[in-house]
């Protein structure tokens, strides 16, 4: 038998005497600076994107990930989806001439580019302003249920405003896919298989984050969910080529090819990579020699989530934390914006008591932080640097936590049973 889970209520609550006094002290401070650093990122991202509201936007508009969407959407709309793949009718489409057309790479699959195409019929500032309400309101959602037990503090925590505002301001798909993959996880936990697959049938908009998801549902033998999100990504996928053609996918896997090439050569800014490759990058590894290490700790973590998640004494909580912190060190390339899986392993630790000692505390503040230091000084620090190691450490705590776990059990067989519920 697992050993029985200490409720979530009583694992965070304060020691009495002077411990309660210094919990409570820490968690107005955190409050406080919490807000304080919500109102000046938002000051910041608004003034960045005051150009928006201006005659003749997105002309003289701040670069930003949606641009490309937003070009996407429209040559989708006008019937020429795949000149998606062309980056300098990607450049001229957009209308905007703040950035050179190198930036301008299409780089999803059908389903997101036809996903996109309403938002192809509105202006640049209504087509952002709908995409950053339907990221927002997605992830608060997919976080309100796992979330709902955590105290006050722990869930202003999930809304860190350098990683998921940095993220939702900037159009980036980040929170989309975090917001999908909480989702799947928690419908799962409810044994509701449906809801699950569609969900983590959404997940291929990204398709280089979702190695470990397969690996883990098989694992658990989730085999309903894992039919579903079959059934879904087919049907998903064969209507959106329905729209675009069959010729889409060459051409996509080609746009993939060449950004592997710019990623191996450098021409890609591989100091906003948050991934162990770009790391060995930023140190002035070459790509020969640092994509074995790479492929090394990929085949480590697909075996490492395989046995997490075939075991019956481990609480589900500890099993989708590990999946969170695993994924973005998975791929070779991510950027810095997929730190809000980092959020949801914080969120899923939290419930699995984590939290509760002052070291562990300041852990969670550093992963809420995310790259905020970096943003203080770029020309000094690189993402590529900073950012791995705050992954590396936070699978590093889940795996140990594990390993208390099965210790405690003092068992070493596999499960049969999928996903046990932890609190």
């Amino acid at each position: 038998m697992p050993p029985a889970p200490t409720p979530i209520g009583a694992t965070l609550k304060p020691s009495p005497g002077t411990g309660r006094t210094a919990a409570r002290a820490f968690d107005i401070a955190a409050t406080i600076f919490f807000w304080i650093t919500v109102v000046a990122v938002l000051i910041h991202l608004l003034l960045l994107l005051h150009p928006l509201t201006q005659p003749g936007a997105p002309d003289t508009a701040l670069w930003t990930e949606f641009t490309v969407f937003w070009a996407a959407a429209k040559l989708a709309l006008a019937g020429q989806p795949l000149a998606a793949f062309d980056s300098q009718t990607l450049f001229a489409v957009s209308e905007l001439h703040a950035v050179g057309s190198n930036l301008y790479i299409w780089l999803y699959p059908a389903s997101f580019q036809v996903a996109l195409m309403p938002l192809g019929a509105l202006s640049f500032p209504l087509a952002f302003s709908a995409f950053i309400a339907v990221s927002a309101i997605a992830y608060a959602l997919a976080m309100r249920s796992p979330a709902s037990v955590l105290p006050g503090l722990w869930r202003l925590m999930l809304a860190s405003p350098t990683v998921v505002l940095a993220c939702v301001f900037l159009g980036q798909t980040s929170t989309l896919w975090t917001a999908g993959l909480v989702a799947g996880l928690w419908a799962m936990r409810g044994g509701n298989a449906a809801a699950a697959g569609l969900a983590f049938a959404l997940l291929t908009m990204k398709p280089q984050l979702g190695l470990l998801i397969p690996v883990a549902l098989i694992a658990a033998r989730q085999w309903a969910v894992i039919g579903w999100a079959t059934g879904f990504t087919l049907l998903i996928t064969g209507a959106a080529t329905a729209v675009t053609g069959i010729e889409y996918w060459a051409l996509f896997l080609d746009a993939v090819g060449e950004m592997n090439g710019r990623v191996a050569d450098g021409s890609v800014k591989n100091h906003l990579m948050s991934t162990f490759y770009g790391f060995e990058r930023a140190l002035g590894l070459e790509h020969g020699v640092a994509i074995v290490p790479q492929f090394v700790l990929t085949a480590g973590l697909i075996v490492i989530i395989g046995w997490v998640w075939s075991r019956r004494d481990l609480g589900n909580d500890l099993k989708c934390a590990t999946l969170c912190a695993a994924i973005p060190l998975a791929t070779h390339y991510a950027l810095y914006y997929e730190m809000t899986l980092q959020l949801a392993a914080a969120m899923f630790l939290i419930r699995d008591g984590f939290g509760q000692r002052m070291a562990e505390k300041a852990w969670l503040i550093v992963i809420w932080a995310g790259p905020a230091p970096v943003f203080l000084d770029f020309d000094r620090l690189s993402m590529a640097v900073y950012t791995p190691p705050i992954l590396l450490v936070t699978l590093a705590i889940c795996l140990v936590r594990v390993r208390r776990d099965l210790s405690a059990v003092g068992s070493d067989s596999p499960a049969a049973s999928p996903c046990p519920a932890r609190s």
